[in-house]
């Protein structure tokens, strides 16, 4: 049985994926929410603090210089190096909390907008055809296999994944890949929306 699947990536298959993404990194539900919340309400006071130091000691540098300069020069490069570590970890810690805002940044920072894409499969192997590149793939890359309404993400490593939208399966239903991707890479599917519905 061979499976084609012919598509240019909507913004919805781009959020898809970031909620996808999000979704293979949850930890259990009760703890999961209650780190999520705790990581946003973290993050935003870290990236806070950061930017309140950063325009304390901007304001504050013409005076220091007025001082003994090489003693305010330093103290000024600790403090910026200080704010720039909670700014970065604050910036993590929202990130991890799954703020709907950075499933709706994906779009804007994907890159191939308006790229078609062909993948085929067949039982020995698939491929992944883009503009002037092919290349051929085993299907023990897939580490994981997730599945919402709209959709098939078929991840090759923790942070990226291939994304079949079922509207545009030219060869072969949607019903049956669920099925034969299940059955070749040994991996069963799990529903995103079940599980998150729940939470």
């Amino acid at each position: 049985m061979v499976f084609e699947v012919s598509t240019t990536y909507q913004r919805a298959d781009i959020e898809g994926l970031s909620a996808a993404y999000y979704y293979t990194k949850r930890p259990l539900r009760t703890l999961g929410k209650l780190l999520r919340w705790l990581s946003l309400v973290s993050g935003v006071l870290l990236v806070g603090m950061s930017l309140l130091g950063l325009v304390g000691c901007i304001r504050l540098f013409p005076g220091f210089l007025s001082r003994d300069e090489q003693n305010s020069f330093s103290f000024l490069m600790m403090t910026l190096a200080w704010m720039l570590l909670l700014f970065l970890l604050g910036f993590r810690l929202l990130v991890k909390s799954n703020v709907p805002l950075f499933t709706k940044l994906s779009w804007r920072l994907y890159k191939q907008k308006g790229e078609p894409l062909c993948f085929r499969f067949d039982p020995a192997h698939f491929w992944q055809e883009r503009p002037n590149v092919k290349s051929e793939l085993e299907y023990n890359c897939i580490q994981r296999l997730l599945e919402d309404k709209d959709r098939f993400y078929l991840f090759d490593s923790p942070g990226s994944a291939f994304v079949l939208p079922k509207r545009d399966f030219r060869q072969g239903e949607a019903e049956e890949f669920r099925d034969f991707i299940s059955r070749t890479t040994g991996k069963p599917v799990e529903q995103i929306n079940k599980n998150s519905n729940k939470e």
